[in-house]
């Protein structure tokens, strides 16, 4: 039986950005909540952020935020591992010699902005609804950062390859995080080393875990789930390394596993025939 449901959001729970998930996804949590079943959220949004995407059933939820740096339960923090405030301070550097990139400067509560950064300012405020601050320098900032974004409305891909990403990687996680996003976090960090330790602390095994990911900075995660599940509209390297494939974010793929989950379960019918047409042929 599954315990624990852990999803990924922006590409795979709706296209990215969107600020409104599907009202029947507040009733699926309810009813799982009523079978003793949690259900999470691992993102790399900011913590408010996917509060308010799921402000009814906000208490309800577990918070794997700012992708796996930091872990919310029932109020209480169960994880927080920032960068160095050295490695903070020089990724802000290394971001503004990038032509046309834009730095977004997340710690647990709060997510900063650099004058002359508007566009990714107003995105993250207006589209995905975060708490921030436009501040003259980043570097001014005194807590260190939790998860940093380099944006770039296009090729950010291939503007970060070239001494960006090769120089962090050796220190860093470094993962896509979307079309116009590059995400740095502490070398060990992850949604999957995140879920590790709910699993450990809550004393929910691999085996009992279903996740669902569309994108690079979910194959930890769905490493960790025995149920992994990419989403139609998911890269290729995440297709290839999850167990099963669910419809795309725009049919709703990941609310239908769910309700179909939970409609089977009341006839007792075993996880592995409900997600038989699921496997990857």
């Amino acid at each position: 039986m599954v315990q624990l449901f852990v999803t990924d959001v922006d590409g795979t729970l709706i296209p990215d950005g969107v600020s409104q998930i599907s009202p029947r996804y507040y009733e699926v949590i309810k009813e799982l909540k009523k079978k003793g079943v949690l259900f999470g959220v691992a993102s790399g949004r900011q913590y408010r952020s996917i509060q308010r995407l799921f402000e009814p059933v906000r208490d309800d939820i577990l918070y794997i935020a700012e992708n796996g740096a930091f872990v919310i339960y029932q109020g209480e923090e169960l994880l927080h591992e920032p960068m160095s405030k050295e490695d903070s301070q020089e990724i802000v550097k290394d971001t503004r010699k990038m032509p046309g990139c834009q730095c977004l400067y997340d710690t647990r509560y709060m997510s900063y902005y650099e004058k002359g950064g508007e566009e990714v300012y107003h995105l993250m405020k207006d589209k995905y609804r975060y708490d921030c601050e436009l501040v003259d320098d980043l570097l001014k900032i005194p807590e260190p950062c939790l998860k940093y974004s380099v944006y770039r409305a296009t090729d950010i891909e291939e503007v970060t390859a070239k001494e960006f990403n090769p120089k962090w990687s050796r220190t860093h996680q470094v993962a896509c995080g979307g079309t116009r996003f590059m995400d740095l976090v502490k070398k060990d960090v992850s949604k999957g080393h995140a879920l590790k330790k709910i699993q450990d602390i809550l004393g929910i095994t691999k085996e009992e875990t279903l996740a669902f990911g569309d994108n690079i900075n979910d194959l930890e995660m769905l490493a960790q789930a025995k149920y992994s599940f990419a989403i139609g509209n998911a890269r290729e390297e995440v297709k290839a390394a999850a167990s099963f494939v669910a419809e795309d974010n725009q049919s709703e793929g990941v609310l239908k596993v769910l309700e179909e989950l939970l409609e089977n379960t009341e006839k007792n019918i075993k996880n592995n025939e409900i997600f038989e047409k699921y496997r990857k042929l």
